[in-house]
């Protein structure tokens, strides 16, 4: 069950791009902890809560992204469009700014999140303090409220401070063989900006369009074979349109046609249907024809 909320998160994300492939920088389950720099801490309810597993952040694509995990299984993660030294506001209907908790303890493992509020308004804000370019490192304030639609589980999360957390800086572009297409309703959804990782023991894929994102997250064990697209799956999905709106998938398929773990390369087709969180009642809509060979 953690692994499939893990992987919904990240999906859910996926254009934060803020977990290199080396182990240093990942999040992964179990195990002890990763000795990374910096602090990461907050008041959940009122309870003091910190990141002892690790602390991640990342300034690339245009986005900033702080992340950290705690031994007992909590996370947070920060995501905003970047503007540098800045106050950020975490708004219910943002796809650019938002906030994320879950606690692995909690079945169904689910995150909650900024934007999963149903009334219109400000749930948070995030200040940067200081980016510093030559130490490669971020810091700053926080606080927040979360919840999740599925239940209306929430929690007031205050007091945060993240201090020199090391940043991955912007990397090189992929590679020109890199693929990745679909079509969204029967419109062409050309590759644009592609980006692939692993992280916490999934293989991210997302690719970003004229401020639309469609991701795919799915195990880094995975094997040749046709694998369900549903939710809360072991292969996870999403898109977030250019207007705002976030789809997650009802039913589709994936279907792996190459996976080499020595090169870091995997190549598929997919196509689902998705219905939309952001708007809940609108419309289904149709992920057909999709396609990528990326490598990660």
């Amino acid at each position: 069950m953690q692994r499939k909320y893990l992987g919904f998160l990240v999906v859910l994300f996926c254009s934060l791009a803020f977990f290199s492939c080396e182990k240093e920088h990942s999040i992964e389950t179990g195990g002890g902890p990763i000795f990374s720099q910096g602090t990461f801490r907050a008041k959940i309810d009122g309870v003091q809560w910190t990141a002892d597993r690790i602390k991640s952040a990342s300034i690339q694509n245009g986005v900033i992204a702080v992340a950290g995990l705690s031994m007992d299984g909590k996370s947070i993660v920060l995501r905003v469009a970047d503007s540098g030294v800045h106050v950020y506001s975490f708004h219910n209907l943002s796809t650019t700014n938002v906030g994320a908790f879950v606690d692995s303890s909690i079945v169904p493992v689910s995150s909650m999140t900024t934007n999963q509020w149903l009334t219109d308004s400000l749930y948070g804000t995030m200040n940067v303090t200081s980016i510093n370019n030559v130490r490669k490192t971020i810091s700053g304030t926080f606080s927040m409220k979360v919840i999740r639609q599925i239940d209306g589980l929430h929690r007031d999360i205050t007091d945060g401070v993240f201090t020199d957390i090391p940043y991955e800086p912007n990397t090189p572009p992929p590679a020109a063989a890199d693929t990745f297409k679909a079509k969204i309703d029967g419109a062409d959804f050309p590759g644009g900006s592609i980006n692939a990782f692993s992280a916490m023991s999934l293989i991210s894929i997302s690719s970003t369009v004229n401020s639309a994102t469609l991701g795919l997250s799915f195990s880094d064990a995975i094997t040749l074979g046709t694998y369900p697209i549903e939710p809360a799956g072991a292969v996870n999905a999403t898109y977030n349109s250019s207007t705002g709106d976030v789809y997650l998938p009802v039913t589709g398929s994936l279907v792996v046609l190459e996976h080499n773990t020595a090169t870091n390369r995997v190549r598929g087709n997919f196509s689902f249907t998705a219905s939309n969180l952001t708007n809940p009642g609108s419309p289904n809509i149709s992920i057909t024809n999709g396609y990528f060979s990326v490598g990660y």
